[in-house]
Parts: structure tokens; C-alpha cells; sequence
């Protein structure tokens, strides 16, 4: 049970995440500041298409939220760019999950990183879920009763709750009979205008 909410918590952070399909690891470098690196992926098509001034990328920052990773690059303010090679981009984002309390964890599709607390809460829940499995094995101590048992217990019957109810309908039928009888059937009539 622990493993399935751990592969489910796995799940929706993998589902989380930005859709990177097509996408290559670029480094642009600013031009207002010294040595100033920006990481994203993005299309090579956008990097190679100087026509365009600004295009869409996403931070290269997969332990911030999704809705933080999202931004618009402006041509204009960065003097170049390059691919990032696959190493120095792997040991750059081991250190930052490091400095942002990210945890390497194994996944049925290898080794991913979480964040800490998320690790956390996942194998909290996977003893809860254990706990509970385990309570819902053990057998009961507590007989259901028997209905002859539930009407000694004092649960009342349909009269005993209903008694009151019958009481105002049939009450208030009769006042509407004495109301009818007295205005409309008592006595003869006698004309408004004498």
C-alpha cells in the first residue's frame, strides 16, 4: 500500500510538470550583467529564428512551481546563447534541488527528484494507509445487534414519532371545519345593502 501512494504521489508530480517535448536545454547570457547565465528550455526553432523577438520558454528550474517556470524571453536583452551539454546541465540541477531541500527518490521509471516535505508527507500517508489496512484485517469485537435488541434499546416506533404530527393535521382540520361551519353554513343570509 506505501508503494502505491508513493508511485501516485510520483504520478502527479511528473504530471505536474511542464510538457518539455521538443525542447533543448539553453543557456542565454544577459546583457546588462557580468557573467549573468539564464537557464531554459526552448525550441531551437525559436533560438534559431531571429525574426521573432520574443519567444515562449521554460525556466530550467524544475524544483520552482509550474506556474512560476513559464515566461517570455525578449531577444533584445540577451547577447548570445548556447546549448547546454548534458553533464554540466545534470550536476547544475543535482545542486540546485540540494539548495532548494530536494531529495533523490527511486521511481518504477528510475531515479527522480521531490522535495522534501513532499517525501515526507508521501511516506506519512503510506503508514496511515498501512495503519488502516491493517485495523479494517482485524476482526471486530462488537456483534451488530439484533432488531429485537433495537427495539428493548427505547428507539421509538412510528406512532411514538409521529403522534404529534397527526395531532396538528387533525386539529387543524377540525378548526377548518368550525371556521367553515360558522361563516358559511350558520344561519340564514342576510343581504350587505338593507
Amino acid at each position: 500500500m506505501p508503494l502505491i501512494l508513493f508511485v501516485a504521489a510520483a504520478v502527479h508530480l511528473a504530471q505536474s510538470q511542464p510538457d518539455t517535448t521538443g525542447l533543448k536545454p539553453y543557456v542565454f547570457i544577459h546583457l546588462g550583467e557580468e557573467g549573468a547565465q539564464l537557464h531554459v528550455l526552448v525550441k531551437p526553432k525559436d533560438v534559431e529564428a531571429t525574426r521573432k523577438p520574443i519567444f515562449p520558454a521554460i525556466l530550467d528550474e524544475p524544483w520552482l512551481p509550474v506556474n512560476q517556470r513559464n515566461l517570455k524571453l525578449h531577444r533584445a536583452e540577451y547577447k548570445g546563447s548556447y546549448l547546454e551539454e548534458p553533464g554540466p546541465r545534470k550536476a547544475r540541477i543535482r545542486k540546485g534541488w540540494l539548495a532548494h531541500g530536494g531529495v533523490e527518490v527511486d521511481t518504477p521509471d528510475g531515479r527522480a527528484w521531490v522535495h522534501k516535505e513532499e517525501y515526507e508527507l508521501a511516506q506519512r500517508a503510506g503508514e496511515i494507509a498501512a495503519a488502516a489496512a491493517r485495523a479494517d484485517e482485524a476482526p471486530s469485537t462488537v456483534a451488530p445487534a439484533r432488531p429485537a435488541e433495537v427495539e428493548e434499546a427505547g428507539l421509538p416506533g412510528f406512532w411514538a414519532q409521529w403522534w404529534m404530527h397527526i395531532a396538528i393535521v387533525c386539529g387543524a382540520l377540525a378548526l377548518s371545519a368550525l371556521v367553515i361551519w360558522a361563516t358559511m353554513l350558520r344561519g340564514p343570509w342576510r343581504p350587505l345593502n338593507p
